[in-house]
């Protein structure tokens, strides 16, 4: 938990907004276990620190790569691999086998 945390301050600080979303899907995908993620464009919002449109404007260029498919309160996985290689070292730890926090 403590690599997640120490990663996530200068992620935000380097990354783009597509890209620590990308991050974030593939973290619930990882606790979840399942493809499908209920989430609003608002809490997502909050969670990332930005505006609302700007979840949005993240979520469609996911979806325009074929990563995800985005509808009002549901995020679904399409491309978990492609996600991974999207989010690239935003996602990866410290430490890890380049898994995330799995």
């Amino acid at each position: 938990m403590f690599p997640q945390v120490a990663n996530t301050a200068p992620s935000n600080a380097v990354h783009k907004i597509d890209v620590r979303l990308a991050k974030w899907i593939l973290m619930c995908n990882d606790r979840l276990n399942d493809e499908e993620v209920e989430i609003t464009h608002e809490y997502v919002a909050t969670l990332l620190g930005v505006r609302r449109s700007s979840v949005t404007d993240a979520l469609r260029i996911l979806e325009g790569k074929h990563l995800i498919y985005f509808t009002r309160g549901l995020v679904i996985i399409q491309n978990r691999a492609s996600l991974e290689a999207f989010a690239a070292e935003a996602y990866d730890l410290p430490g890890t086998t380049g898994r995330g926090c799995r």
